[in-house]
């Protein structure tokens, strides 16, 4: 597998945990803006670290909806089958998975495999533009 094909499957691994993580992020920065606004005038060294805190805090949220747009768009450009396999396959790892969507979409192991792979390097080309 590509590096970039690896990449956008970790990030797909871990789409349920961005989820998560953007509330996470937006619940401190709303916390330290409150921490923020009782400290005043008061203390300048604390009120400045503060301000740190939020401005870092900030970044890695938007570096988080970043990653989410780009995941966006590969799910884009997929189909509902292709969606599926690769919720089932990567996003969810649902055990018996193979079995639920053989039974599914009427088809092979071997067929579900093949088009887990292509699904995963369409993702990956609308996500990088490359493998």
């Amino acid at each position: 597998m590509d590096s970039y094909t690896k990449i956008a499957e970790k990030m797909l691994a871990r789409s349920d945990l961005m989820a998560v993580a953007r509330e996470t992020l937006e619940d401190q920065i709303s916390f330290l803006e409150g921490e923020l606004a009782e400290t005043g005038e008061m203390s300048g060294g604390r009120r400045a670290k503060l301000q740190l805190k939020i401005e870092d805090t900030r970044h890695r949220l938007r570096a988080l909806y970043e990653e989410m747009e780009r995941m966006d768009r590969g799910y884009a450009v997929l189909t509902e089958y292709q969606r599926d396999l690769l919720e089932k396959f990567i996003v969810h790892r649902t055990k018996d998975c193979v079995e639920e969507l053989s039974e599914t979409h009427c088809k092979e192991r071997s067929a579900l495999y093949r088009d887990r792979k292509k699904a995963l390097e369409t993702f990956t080309i609308a996500v990088y533009g490359a493998l």
